[in-house]
């Protein structure tokens, strides 16, 4: 008998409740105290977009553009230091591990999102990996599908609150 991880699928999810979920979750990933989380996606699936909105929730007020082309973009809040990652313009699997994106991926006292960790080789494991895809592959501009998983899943999804959850629209 094979063992699944276990995950949470949230399916056909348009772009305006996939911003309710973001901020819905924002605090529970502080609540949790977790560090790592990684997104995975296509290009333009809504990685950046989710993490926009997650940072929202957080209480990030200034502007918030995709770090494709810094690499690393650094936010304050009262809470914690967020680290938003982008690692899809990377020279090589390796080169994540220069001496400032390594050292934010191993302070623990941080929160870090990172992108396109499938670019990077020998990366820790993160508390949570989110998966977004669009429903339907003809439609790129349609619904998504979000797959959360990870070693602190139960802990994260608990602390989710279920009554802000019925204010989505989802399968």
């Amino acid at each position: 008998m094979k063992l699944t991880k276990p995950r949470i699928l949230f399916k056909s999810v348009d772009y305006e409740n996939m911003i309710k979920l973001g901020g819905i979750f924002s605090k529970s990933i502080v609540n949790n105290r977790l560090h790592l989380i990684y997104l995975k996606g296509d290009l333009g699936s809504g990685k950046t977009s989710f993490v926009r909105a997650m940072m929202r929730g957080l209480g990030v007020k200034e502007n918030i553009p995709s770090p494709s082309f810094s690499i690393a973009e650094i936010y304050q809040t009262p809470q914690v230091e967020i680290i938003h990652i982008d690692l899809f313009r990377i020279s090589s699997p390796e080169a994540w591990r220069s001496e400032e994106i390594r050292s934010y991926v191993e302070d623990d006292k941080n929160l870090v999102f990172l992108e396109w960790p499938d670019k990077a080789s020998l990366l820790p494991k993160p508390n949570l990996f989110i998966e977004l895809f669009w429903s339907n592959k003809n439609n790129a501009s349609g619904p998504r599908n979000i797959k959360i998983s990870g070693s602190r899943l139960y802990e994260f999804f608990t602390s989710v609150n279920c009554i802000d959850l019925k204010k989505v629209n989802y399968e």
